[in-house]
């Protein structure tokens, strides 16, 4: 497993077999065998981080407004490779994480006491489904992005995958691809109403990869025309969220022949998504993951880094531009970025052994 969740076209997925164990519970601290991946907060005091230990068992971790503790969370028995790769909670009743074994999806469902995996749909049932993002409005209304692979025409190929919950099962919502363009995937998606979502990510030919966006309006899913920095040949949306119908943000990375990337900010602006500047480190190998907002002036991107940073990093919108922010802690990389309510946001990664977590208090950023 690797701590960032970076795509460049190519597909490298593991098959391996199901049914739930449990995994183990109770530590505290925010500071954790393993790598988290996303995090989601229903307000300033309840959050869950989802990711996998080092062993690649599900990892779930709470807070609970004072100190971050591990929560048992499901595994299906006998697979290898498990991660939950997103989150989402809408109360400390209800929140979904989904993630798969690098062969099936995985879904699983928080009612308040226990995590519980839950069916989900897989078009390829014979290898390489899984599952990037998930947003809900309601606990009856989530949708779940990624993708999945299989030979067509004596081709591979790679399909997007949206997956919906209606209040009592997930089914697959048909999705487009680009036909240009023989893999596609989904990241990670927001959703600023029932009848409104936003899905991200990538179509390669498995050599050079474009953004690729995609638009549900309560009745289909649509292809939105998404720009990509110039002269790139890799380039990849990986986060997104949406304040309001007309005003989004995506985050991600391009990557230059030169060997060399830069973090990917654009911006929907109800029209169209277009380029927004953002700061880069410098660094090959590093784009942003998660990204979150409080109010339409404070949003965060949590940066990862394939080879590692000396300190964590996060892009800053202060209502104007975007600047980088150095994180006070050792090196790690972040994945995952979730605001609460009104002052709290948490940035999520891992270190060279264990998780990372940061805490925005609404004026300066600490390990928590």
């Amino acid at each position: 497993m690797t701590v960032a969740l970076r795509f460049t076209g190519v597909f490298v997925l593991v098959c391996a077999s199901l049914v739930a164990t449990a995994a183990p519970s109770g530590a505290t601290g925010s500071s954790h065998d393993g790598v988290l991946l996303g995090v989601s907060c229903a307000s300033d005091s309840y959050c869950f981080a989802v990711g996998h230990t080092t062993a690649n068992l599900t990892l779930t971790e709470r807070w609970n407004g004072t100190s971050w503790s591990v929560v048992s969370s499901r595994n299906p028995a006998g697979a290898s490779n498990l991660e939950l790769r997103a989150v989402s909670c809408i109360s400390s009743t209800f929140c979904v994480a989904v993630g798969d074994d690098y062969q099936k999806t995985l879904a699983e469902h928080w009612n308040g006491s226990k995590w519980k995996i839950v069916a989900t749909p897989n078009p390829n049932a014979d290898c390489c489904t899984h599952l990037n993002g998930v947003k809900c409005t309601s606990a009856k209304n989530c949708v779940a992005v990624g993708g999945y692979e299989k030979v067509v025409n004596g081709k591979w190929t790679a399909k997007t995958l949206v997956l919906h919950w209606n209040g009592t099962s997930w089914a697959v919502m048909p999705s487009p691809n680009r036909s240009t363009l023989p893999l596609n995937s989904l990241m990670a998606v927001a959703c600023p109403s029932v009848k409104d979502c936003r899905a991200v990510g990538t179509s390669s030919d498995g050599w050079n990869s474009k953004t690729l966006a995609e638009r549900w309006d309560g009745t289909k899913w649509s292809i939105v025309p998404s720009p990509n920095r110039s002269n790139t040949n890799l380039d990849s949306l990986q986060g997104i969220v949406c304040a309001s119908s007309t005003s989004c943000w995506a985050v991600g990375y391009a990557d230059y022949q030169t060997l060399t990337s830069e973090t990917l900010i654009e911006h929907w602006n109800g029209t169209a998504w277009r380029v927004a500047p953002s700061p880069s480190p410098g660094a090959y190998g590093i784009g942003l993951g998660g990204v979150a907002c409080i109010g339409g002036s404070n949003c965060f991107a949590a940066l990862w880094s394939s080879f590692g940073l000396p300190a964590p990093l996060v892009d800053q919108w202060n209502g104007t531009k975007w600047s980088q922010v150095t994180l006070p802690s050792a090196a790690g990389s972040l994945n995952g970025m979730a605001c609460g309510r009104t002052t709290t946001c948490f940035a999520v990664g891992g270190g060279p052994t264990s998780t990372l977590v940061e805490r925005w208090n609404g004026t300066s950023w600490s390990q928590v």
